[in-house]
């Protein structure tokens, strides 16, 4: 038992107090939430689950993608449940592939613990933001031919949901700007069934506000991480350059 709070407490040394705050308060809530207002498992499995990945994601963790197919399943389901078409499917079809996928390159890629940023090139990002847009377009008139609620908000939250992923699989600190942009869109397509009345949603829309607090830290902690790298990045190289030196000198 000793052993095992003494690893609880190591692994918690290096969280700041906004941190440890964020993430304790927010599951707290849901929990409270959840029991208060009768809402679904899935609702509160998802809240849990799903806010925890996003945080960890903030602080480059690999393991933050095995909380994550737990609560985008949940969300895939409740999706299922107002007749989000477009969100469920995409992010069954899309989302789960590149969880798994990220995961996968995450936990292959990693500088002291930390995921290792990458530098995502020119080429790369123009074709990226022409195939969002694209895709955007096309989701847009799909969804409303099927009589989507809120078509176009769905559009650009799967949009930005997509981009975000595909950055973060790919390993780019811009991953976050893209969240923080799906967060404003999807903030909006869950609050409005709430505001009519169906209060087992309370959770999804109260975990999309903690996404957005969420993300913006992430945008803040990424660029941390980003100059922590370089400098030892650059270290690493400097270290295999004196070495190259010395065997040069040797002969």
């Amino acid at each position: 038992m000793k052993k095992f709070f003494s690893a609880v407490v190591n692994y918690f040394k290096d969280w700041n107090w906004f941190e440890l705050l964020f993430v304790f308060t927010f599951e707290i809530a849901f929990i409270v939430l959840g029991i208060i207002f009768k809402q679904t498992a899935f609702s509160i499995i998802y809240s849990i689950t799903i806010l925890l990945c996003a945080f960890l994601l903030t602080k480059g963790k690999w393991y933050a993608y095995i909380f994550g197919l737990i609560g985008i399943s949940c969300y895939v389901y409740l999706s299922f449940t107002q007749h989000y078409w477009g969100e469920a499917v995409w992010h069954l079809c899309l989302t789960i592939p590149m969880y798994i996928t990220s995961l996968c390159t995450w936990k292959k890629n990693q500088l002291k613990k930390v995921v290792k940023q990458r530098k995502i090139s020119k080429l790369e990002w123009c074709l990226f933001l022409l195939g969002s847009a694209i895709v955007c377009v096309c989701l847009y008139f799909i969804l409303n031919a099927v009589n989507t609620p809120q078509a176009l908000t769905s559009s650009c939250a799967l949009m930005f949901s997509g981009m975000a992923n595909y950055l973060a699989m790919r390993r780019s600190d811009f991953s976050f700007v893209a969240y923080c942009f799906d967060d404003i869109f999807v903030i909006v397509l869950w609050i409005i069934p709430v505001i009519k009345g169906d209060i087992a949603l309370l959770n999804v829309a109260i975990t999309m506000f903690g996404f957005l607090i969420n993300d913006i830290y992430g945008v803040i902690n990424w660029s941390r991480i980003k100059k922590e790298q370089t400098k030892e990045l650059q270290n690493q190289e400097m270290a295999i350059k004196e070495s190259d030196d010395k065997i040069e000198d040797s002969k």
